[in-house]
């Protein structure tokens, strides 16, 4: 029997039990002199000895409640731009809208030739200091739009085209040189001024013809006339008119 416990102490067996003997008798002293509070005050090399097993862990404990909201962290800095994304399809052609109302009928623009009814009108001059007495000078007059068919020509001397109550204008004509009229299918020349000079005729350039115009004008012809100086001063043949041709 006493092989058997001595076969059991060894040198650990012996320190564990004088520690516990010592723990306890001396803990009874102790306790009159000091109260052990703390494992601080225990010698480690007891503790070492009297140091068991870990135990098991426990349980997990139910949780806390949750803490207050952290404050605000300061902003972070700005990302660096990221990169351009892909182009999209293109979209189906939509329907097609129904047609707009018709818009309203504009102004008359540019026309090839002179609407019928419709008049222009210009002037015309010339003078020839040297002209010869008898010398004959033309003067051609050109209308801005040209005539779709000729008209009849017509000429109204120096004060017969001024409004007087004597005078008798060609038929096809009315108005004065200050404001020349005419009537359809007529061109009505007006004379303003006539010095030295005598009209002769009008006659188309192209044709000719003095009973029609030409489609893009007239020539007017004059003839120089012979006058006696005055104190040495001689009078320069010329004339100065109006004209106004309306459209068959």
């Amino acid at each position: 029997m006493f092989s058997r416990i001595r076969k059991r102490f060894t040198y650990t067996n012996i320190v564990m039990t004088l520690a516990l003997v010592f723990a306890m008798t001396g803990g009874a002293y102790a306790a009159s002199k000091v109260l052990i509070t703390s494992t601080k005050q225990i010698s480690p090399k007891v503790l070492k000895t009297l140091k068991g097993a870990n135990g098991a862990p426990g349980a997990q404990g139910a949780a806390g409640p949750a803490g207050p909201a952290g404050k605000e962290g300061p902003a972070g800095k700005e990302g660096p731009t990221g990169k351009e994304g892909l182009t999209g399809k293109e979209g189906k052609e939509g329907t097609k809208g129904e047609p707009g109302t018709p818009g309203a009928n504009g102004t008359t623009g540019f026309t090839e030739t002179l609407p019928p009814g419709k008049t222009e009108t210009g002037q015309f001059a010339f003078a020839d200091e040297g002209a010869a007495e008898g010398a004959v000078e033309r003067v051609a007059i050109s209308f801005a739009i040209p005539l779709a068919a000729t008209v009849v020509p017509n000429f109204i001397g120096e004060g017969e085209g001024e409004g007087e109550p004597k005078e008798k204008l060609p038929a096809g004509c009315k108005g004065t040189s200050a404001k020349p009229e005419a009537d359809k299918g007529n061109l009505c020349v007006f004379a303003k001024v006539m010095q030295a000079v005598e009209f002769k005729f009008l006659q188309d350039g192209g044709t000719t013809s003095t009973t029609a115009t030409g489609l893009t004008g007239d020539t007017i012809g004059f003839a120089a006339l012979h006058v006696e100086p005055v104190k040495g001063f001689v009078e320069t043949p010329q004339a100065i008119g109006t004209w106004a041709v309306t459209a068959e």
